[in-house]
């Protein structure tokens, strides 16, 4: 049988065990980066500098930008208000989903979505309206829309 790296390494470890060291590296070595703190060791940022920098990496700039592709929903649902909508949904509903009356508690999780009642494509004026709104479960929320699909084009929505 040839000596491969693992028995090599199974010796080594053995021997370090029998010896009292529990890792690879000799009592005494000093680390190379012992006193360094990172990154920007040493300079300090000014808030001005960090926010220049944050700007300078944004929207077209940024080595991930795809030409602007992000569609009218994403940009609703990235917004504040739709959070705060969510949150007020959710308190509404005590975190309980209207359909099967499922509930989230200890070793049970389940995750809940805020659902339109009227589609947010349909009508995008009722978009944060809490009234328009109703907490779902995963599950619940999917047997909803799967009996109403939509098909987005844009702004535009048309029912199959």
């Amino acid at each position: 049988m040839t000596r491969g790296i693992y028995e090599r390494n199974e010796a080594h470890r053995q021997t370090n065990i029998e010896n009292g060291r529990k890792t690879r590296f000799k009592k005494g070595c000093i680390p190379w980066n012992k006193g360094l703190k990172g990154y920007s060791s040493g300079f300090p940022r000014s808030k001005e500098w960090r926010d220049n920098m944050a700007l300078s990496q944004k929207g077209i700039k940024n080595s991930n930008w795809k030409g602007g592709k992000s569609t009218y929903n994403q940009l609703l649902r990235k917004r504040g208000a739709f959070k705060e909508w969510r949150g007020h949904i959710f308190e509404r509903d005590n975190y309980t989903c209207q359909e099967c009356g499922d509930r989230s508690k200890q070793g049970h999780r389940i995750a809940l979505h805020p659902h339109h009642i009227k589609s947010l494509a349909e009508y995008p004026e009722l978009a944060y309206e809490v009234d328009n709104g109703t907490t779902l479960c995963f599950h619940c929320h999917q047997i909803k829309h799967k009996k109403t699909k939509l098909t987005y084009t844009g702004q535009e929505a048309t029912k199959v």
